[in-house]
């Protein structure tokens, strides 16, 4: 079972291959970074893991209303593989840390032995660095930096932002393309006002976490998991 650590915490390992990225949705690309992690941390006999944030930096960052894809509990259920899980806080002081105190940061609290990013990977303050900085500043402290290419999907690459309009749109089966699996949320069931069993029809109302992305109001084909069984379902 991987072990989740917090904001402050270093990691308990001596050496480690870290993702790194917001990885909200863990969409094809994504995979393929963390898949790269996953493959060097086997091959060096080392831990593997992922760095996440407690929020999505970007609706932060931009003062913008950006729904997430996933939140990370479920990040946490799919990469149940992983050896660790780093949640950052993206607080004011982790926003204006410099291209080069975020480096020594993965040296010192994530035992970064080598890391693994996206072609357009940022970071640092005013996201000033970029994947070919990190790997310059890297490369002082002797810390590995594998950069994968786009994943290309239609012809456009694939990225959050175009499942996220996807989904706002309705088409969740373009959105689940681009995902590598089904769209689906979790949470949990919850009393209502049982005019569904009134009419003949139970339904059942599910909870979920704030700020969630949802598709548009309509009627939808899907699946129910429920104690490990599954489902046909009206959405």
């Amino acid at each position: 079972m991987a072990v989740s650590y917090y904001s402050g915490i270093t990691v308990e390992f001596e050496s480690s291959a870290v993702a790194l990225g917001t990885f909200d949705g863990l969409h094809k690309a994504h995979m393929e970074v963390i898949g790269a992690a996953r493959a060097y941390a086997r091959e060096h006999g080392i831990s593997c893991g992922i760095m996440l944030f407690d929020r999505i930096p970007s609706g932060i960052i931009r003062s913008s209303d950006v729904s997430s894809i996933m939140t990370n509990d479920e990040k946490k259920m799919i990469l149940s593989d992983m050896d660790f899980f780093y949640i950052e806080t993206f607080s004011d002081e982790f926003i204006n840390k410099t291209p080069e105190e975020f480096v020594e940061y993965i040296k010192n609290v994530l035992r970064a032995e080598a890391v693994f990013v996206g072609y357009n990977y940022r970071f640092g303050k005013n996201a000033a660095g970029d994947a070919e900085l990190l790997r310059q500043l890297c490369s002082r402290i002797g810390i590995k930096v594998f950069v994968t290419g786009e994943c290309l999907m239609g012809g456009e690459p694939v990225s959050s932002t175009r499942i996220r309009t996807l989904v706002k749109a309705g088409d969740v089966k373009g959105a689940s393309r681009l995902l590598g699996r089904n769209f689906f949320i979790s949470g949990k069931v919850e009393n209502g006002f049982q005019n569904g069993t009134k009419m003949g029809i139970p339904t059942a109302n599910a909870s979920y976490e704030k700020g969630r992305l949802l598709p548009c109001d309509g009627v939808y084909a899907g699946y129910c998991t429920v104690g490990g069984k599954r489902f046909k379902s009206v959405i």
